[in-house]
């Protein structure tokens, strides 16, 4: 493992966590809204991971530090971040960027983070237009994903439930 600490602490970083949405119709509403951009919903442990030189620290849900996985691929020298994401097994899946080489994130859009992140680190895929997020809620759902997640385009990163980021379990 990487980035494990000898005892579980406090990091004081929380993630924004997901409201939920209960029909179909509630899902195609926000794919047809050209506010909210789509990605697939994995099935995880929900993980930050903080970077800061070569100390990797993975994060979890409650704020507390967590043992990680020690083939992530961070352990490459390179640059320091916070992202939120999902472990699944050996696998991480970012889909939101908090920090990046010291700069604060979390006030800036989710459209803005999901584009640093995206040209910085492999994340999510992401559907922005309302073909692709129709095309993605169908497939995902023929594949038996867990189901999707939509992000508000315009929304500062928030710790907590608040709305912006919203999951469609199938």
């Amino acid at each position: 493992m990487i980035g494990l600490q000898a005892e579980r602490r406090f990091t004081g970083i929380l993630p924004q966590l997901l409201d939920e949405i209960e029909t179909e119709e509630q899902a195609i509403a926000l794919c047809n809204d050209p506010g909210w951009i789509m990605q697939e919903k994995k099935n995880g442990v929900r993980c930050l991971i903080c970077r800061e030189y070569e100390q990797i620290t993975g994060i979890g849900r409650k704020g507390f530090t967590m043992p990680l996985p020690s083939n992530l691929g961070f352990d490459k020298p390179g640059r320091s971040f916070v992202v939120d994401g999902e472990l699944v097994g050996e696998n991480y899946f970012a889909f939101d960027l908090l920090e990046l080489d010291g700069a604060d994130y979390r006030k800036r859009t989710y459209g803005e983070r999901i584009v640093t992140l995206q040209s910085h680190l492999n994340c999510l895929a992401t559907h922005c237009t309302i073909e692709s997020k129709l095309d993605g809620l169908r497939f995902y759902k023929q594949i038996k994903a867990e189901g999707v997640v939509f992000h508000k385009l315009s929304a500062p990163y928030l710790p907590g439930r608040n709305g912006d980021a919203i999951k469609f379990k199938f």
